[in-house]
């Protein structure tokens, strides 16, 4: 984004250019289970992965001739800094070294992995945690398809507020905030097993997406602000990258305890760990510093 775009879009920019993704993360939790159901055969597979293919090689094909490297005239004054991009993997590690004793920026990354990572990992075994209560496969995908979507438009709102104040620190707290609440209420429904469980869980799990996803453009953004003058992509890349390790790890440990019959005790185990990841998150937030660095930097 500090590269396209001037300092007064980028929060914006962030959430249009990372989210987008998640749109399509949406139509496979909504289709799939569509496409493919207990009597699927090659075909349905076929079908499946074909789309997916073919979705991708227009993206890549477009990319090859319609995106460039960098505007013809930076944007901004710290637009220019993002030339001196690291090129190998040692100048990579050079830059991430040396940002380990920063431990406001290690909690930020730490805490950003937990939430985000630990809820992704959670909607890919959502559907397993409540067939135990009668809700289906592809009701499942539902939830998950219209929640991604509820906060894929609630992130360039948020942005706006962002471009405007910087406070980064205080809105990646209230959101972690406001999620924590959300998962908790989540939790209370699947433990006591309320009566239409599936609109209650649709309603938690959506507000819960309104306020989880937008937390993602608003912690790169801000670990950018963080690791300035660094490039851009290094603060970035590595808040996504704690948010890959921390989703492969939830997935590994949701999956353990579900298994390959999972129960309604099985479910309650895992939304209550996911409370406590939360909650630990919201914590970490509050004692990270509110470094600007980059924005201080522009308005000298």
């Amino acid at each position: 984004a500090a590269i396209w775009f001037p300092t007064a879009e980028r929060s914006l920019a962030t959430p249009i250019g990372t989210l987008s993704g998640f749109i399509g993360i949406a139509y496979s939790f909504y289709f799939s289970p569509v496409i493919i159901d207990h009597q699927a055969d090659e075909k349905h597979f076929a079908a499946l992965l074909g789309s997916a293919f073919a979705a991708a090689s227009v993206v890549f094909i477009a990319s090859l001739f319609v995106v460039k490297d960098k505007p013809a005239k930076p944007p901004s004054v710290t637009a220019r800094t993002e030339t001196g991009m690291p090129s190998t993997v040692r100048e990579c590690l050079k830059l991430f070294c040396g940002q380990l004793s920063n431990f406001s920026l290690m909690r930020l990354w730490f805490g950003f992995g937990l939430a985000n990572g630990t809820v992704t990992a959670l909607s890919t075994v959502l559907s397993s945690m409540l067939l135990p209560y009668n809700i289906s496969e592809g009701q499942t995908g539902t939830i998950i398809s219209v929640a991604i979507l509820a906060g894929c438009i609630a992130a360039p709102v948020i942005a706006l507020t962002l471009d405007k104040y910087r406070n980064y620190k205080t809105m990646l707290s209230l959101l972690y905030g406001f999620s924590t609440i959300t998962i908790v209420g989540a939790a209370l429904v699947i433990t006591f097993d309320v009566k239409d469980l599936y609109a209650a869980a649709f309603v938690f799990i959506v507000v819960n997406q309104i306020t989880l996803l937008p937390a993602i453009p608003v912690a790169m953004e801000f670990s950018v602000e963080k690791t300035y003058p660094d490039p851009e992509v290094v603060g970035s890349s590595l808040c996504l990258v704690h948010l890959c390790i921390f989703a492969v790890v939830g997935s590994v440990v949701f999956s353990t305890i579900l298994g390959d019959t999972a129960t309604k005790g099985d479910s309650i185990v895992c939304i209550w760990v996911c409370v406590g990841v939360m909650f630990t998150a919201f914590l970490l937030s509050l004692t990270v510093r509110s470094d600007r660095f980059r924005h201080d930097h522009e308005r000298r």
